[in-house]
């Protein structure tokens, strides 16, 4: 395949394609390499490369294992044998990325999800400690010319050394394997990497997971985009797990996250810093369900449709509205200001279950406001998103809720 062009603007936080700069607007589909016929993802893809998306999240290695499933490597008393490969998966999952590329959406391929890393917290099965660097090396050849990036983990904690370990091994692979790939972190919240993974060379750009959570979905965003842009400010931050359309919230299933949801997480990891772009999530389509087939987390986080039914779920467009509204007005490199929750703490930060106010950031002289509440009316000079009917509002018009404005700073 082509080689891949992509590279930062360290000023301005955002991944650059030929010099150009590059929103990140993913879906995830975290089981599409096991679950998913060549047919249902080619019609996948072409419907999210009509609505805008560019980026498409994969873990490399499966998160359950079905009966009758393609699996990787050979299974002997329920544990991998990393020296017996699957081809048929490694073949399959190379002709899903080739579609992804051929509809101009690059995959982020997850390298180790947290149940493949020893003492994680999701830990079932393992690599052992002496057989991470030669895995590692042996999944990134199978796929490091389709894809420019990569994530070394799902949803990791950082709690022992052992661990710590672990990913410094896989990223001194990486950087022998695929030295110029764009390489984060996908983090179960609210970790963060310690200090020497976060120095390491091939560690490039930032990013966290807000989660499914009821009460904190929101309330923990400007915290996390804070943290990280005070790690190192200068490099691409984005949130590449927010609160999933129609999954049932952590400790409160029976209440499915909207498309609302959806859209005040958008916009409020935007303005406060996470710029470089997001990841949108379907319950359905993180799974690659397929009809008839198990409702994978049905337990925690409720029933879902199939993949099919999920690509239709209202909150793509709500993402796809942001990707666009957030290049049309060149938003790159905003600086964020404040966030205005309906309580807070005595410290400032918001109170669990606050209700979202606003956001406010700055674009160059221009200040960038997300109105989740009513808020007067449209003034003159002022250009003002309705994100709900996605238009623009005439000057005059009230702000009722979900308005995003766009003004001169002296406005």
């Amino acid at each position: 395949m082509a080689a891949f062009h992509f590279t930062q603007d360290r000023e301005r936080r955002c991944f650059l394609s030929d010099g150009k700069p590059f929103f990140y607007l993913a879906d995830t589909c975290w089981l599409a390499f096991s679950n998913c016929s060549e047919s249902d993802f080619d019609a996948y893809l072409s419907y999210r490369e009509a609505q805008g998306f560019n980026v498409v999240q994969i873990s490399v290695l499966p998160l359950e294992r079905r009966p009758g499933a393609l699996l990787p490597f050979a299974v002997e008393d329920r544990h991998f044998v990393y020296d017996r490969p699957n081809e048929a998966y490694f073949e399959k999952a190379n002709r899903l990325l080739d579609l992804a590329v051929r509809h101009g959406i690059y995959p982020c391929l997850h390298l180790f999800w947290n149940s493949f890393v020893p003492d994680d917290w999701g830990s079932t099965q393992p690599v052992p400690d002496e057989r991470v660097a030669d895995v590692a090396a042996f999944l990134l050849r199978q796929f490091r010319d389709r894809t420019p990036f990569w994530s070394v983990s799902g949803d990791t904690r950082f709690e022992t050394e052992r661990l710590v370990r672990f990913y410094r091994t896989t990223l001194d692979v990486m950087q022998k394997e695929i030295p110029d790939a764009q390489v984060t972190f996908h983090l179960n919240p609210p970790y963060f990497p310690p200090k020497e993974l976060l120095d390491h060379p091939m560690y490039n750009f930032h990013s966290y997971q807000s989660g499914h959570e009821d009460g904190v979905f929101l309330t923990w965003i400007p915290g996390l985009s804070g943290d990280f842009l005070r790690l190192h400010a200068n490099r691409p931050l984005l949130n590449n797990e927010m609160c999933y359309e129609r999954i049932g919230r952590y400790k409160n299933r029976e209440q499915p996250f909207t498309p609302r949801d959806v859209r005040q997480a958008i916009w409020l990891s935007l303005l406060s810093g996470a710029s470089a772009g997001f990841a949108y999530g379907a319950h359905g389509i993180w799974q690659a369900r397929q009809p008839g087939g198990p409702m994978t987390g049905e337990e925690t986080w409720g029933p879902s449709g199939t993949m099919m039914e999920a690509l239709r779920y209202p909150g793509a467009e709500e993402a796809a509205f942001a990707k666009s509204v957030f290049e049309r007005e060149d938003l790159f490199g905003l600086e964020p200001l404040d966030t205005e929750f309906s309580e807070s703490e005595g410290d400032g930060t918001p109170r669990r279950g606050a209700d979202l106010v606003r956001v406010r950031a700055r674009a160059g002289r221009r200040a960038v406001t997300f109105w989740a509440r009513p808020a007067g009316t449209v003034p003159a000079g002022v250009r003002a998103y309705d994100l709900e009917r996605k238009h623009l509002l005439p000057e005059g018009s009230r702000i009722v809720r979900d308005v995003l404005t766009v003004a001169s700073e002296d406005l």
